[in-house]
């Protein structure tokens, strides 16, 4: 969230559903792992996106929704927000993440 921030672009943290929201839609999903010892998080923005084709593709023959409940009408880029950038993205996030890391 914070990088999004940094970006210039709002964000929110939903912890229910354990992602980072903007303008209402999910922009980036994360997760965490354990593995002998070590806490692996994992997390990523969403910075461009066919979702008219992903939703053609996800659907079954019937054309009804998974169950898993996806819906691109529910989700953002970060194209979307006008930041298309990707290198700016990424020192953006690098730069939140070792400040937080340092705090």
């Amino acid at each position: 969230m914070n990088a999004l921030i940094t970006l210039g672009a709002e964000g929110e943290i939903e912890p229910q559903r354990n992602a980072v929201y903007s303008k209402g839609r999910k922009i980036s999903g994360n997760a965490q792992g354990r593995l002998k010892g070590a806490v692996l998080i994992n997390g990523s923005f969403l910075m461009d996106f066919d979702f008219k084709l992903m939703d053609r593709v996800l659907k079954n023959p019937t054309k009804k929704p998974l169950s898993c409940g996806f819906s691109a009408r529910r989700m953002i880029t970060l194209k979307d927000l006008g930041l298309i950038d990707i290198e700016l993205a990424k020192k953006s996030a690098q730069k939140r993440f070792l400040k937080q890391r340092l705090e």
